[in-house]
């Protein structure tokens, strides 16, 4: 029980975990492992959650309103009462999943999720109010697009040792 305001958790481990009534907000979990976890009545609010696996973890009364979850992967999670309103579930993976009918899909990203059964991003929506297919974004003037130029302007070189390394956290929740 708690919560973490604006905090980072990118690539950490908390499979296994159980999370009960605990607030994330603003906080940056990409590429985190959350498989087999137990997680009810917790809250995710403007979070970055991309490409986390949720596989086989029981999600019960949690809010994923306004965060991100591109490419996330709920494969046969149990997921009842859970808020997705306005998030980016684009690319997310729901296969063998349980997904209860009081899920709250309303103006979510569903583009590109993958579903049992041949059940399509227009399936899925067509109950659930959510967005499926073009998502505004970024728009170009008409016309033919300029031609690239031929002669390079800069060239770089980098090494590895002029990379970010990343050192895997691992989070045991209290």
């Amino acid at each position: 029980r708690g919560g973490f305001h604006k905090s980072t958790f990118r690539n950490s481990n908390m499979n296994e975990a159980t999370f009960d009534s605990i607030v994330f907000e603003n906080c940056d979990f990409e590429g985190a492992q959350f498989a087999f976890v137990s997680m009810i009545n917790a809250a995710f609010r403007a979070s970055n959650m991309s490409f986390i696996d949720f596989s086989e973890s029981n999600i019960s009364k949690t809010s994923f309103r306004d965060t991100n979850l591109k490419g996330a992967s709920f494969n046969g999670a149990n997921i009842t009462s859970v808020n997705f309103t306005n998030g980016n579930l684009a690319d997310s993976q729901f296969l063998s999943a349980f997904i209860s009918d009081d899920c709250d899909f309303k103006n979510a990203n569903c583009t590109g999720i993958l579903l049992d059964n041949g059940e399509t991003c227009i399936d899925f929506c067509a109950s659930r109010n959510c967005l499926c297919g073009f998502v505004p974004g970024p728009s170009f003037p008409p016309g033919p697009l300029p031609t690239p130029s031929r002669t390079p302007t800069h060239s770089a070189t980098v090494t590895s040792s002029q990379l970010p390394t990343r050192t895997p956290s691992t989070f045991v929740p209290t």
